[in-house]
């Protein structure tokens, strides 16, 4: 074997390893590590969510904004837990919420957006109504982790 078809071998096996690593570096990165940031994402928008429409006002737009916050933040983050590979490796991990209490938390969304409409006019029944409503934001926040909600 010629020095010349060594030092041409040498380059090309050292290329081509540069770019094997590169693609399996940027597959991770667009199939773990993106999914990841944007639950991380996802659970600031949840948090917000619930920081915001602790108190609702009597205006109906603001309950139609709330009741549909909540909905779409309830699928989404079905969604998006979902298109995380290897879910439950990293709730082990202890990098996401397991997949139980995500499921804890979509339905303490639901629960909420079905609760924006339903506020009873009767003084004696309002205190149990308000009561449900802050279990269902704190069920929603310890199911995320979220310390506000503890």
């Amino acid at each position: 074997m010629s020095e010349l078809f060594k030092i041409v071998l040498t380059a090309s096996l050292t290329i081509c390893g540069g770019v094997l690593v590169a693609v399996i570096s940027q597959a991770f990165i667009r199939l773990v590590v993106e999914p990841i940031v944007l639950y991380f994402g996802l659970k600031a928008e949840i948090k917000h969510a619930l920081l915001r429409f602790a108190v609702l006002a009597n205006q109906e737009e603001e309950k139609k904004e709330a009741q549909e916050t909540y909905y779409k933040l309830s699928l989404k983050l079905r969604t998006v837990s979902a298109m995380i590979l290897w879910y439950r490796l990293w709730s082990l991990l202890g990098f996401v919420p397991s997949p139980k209490q995500n499921y804890e938390a979509s339905a303490g969304l639901n629960a909420l957006g079905n609760l924006v409409f339903t506020e009873p006019a009767d003084p004696k029944v309002r205190p149990g109504w308000i009561e449900n409503r802050d279990e269902n934001r704190k069920r929603v926040g310890r199911a995320l982790g979220l310390p506000e909600f503890k």
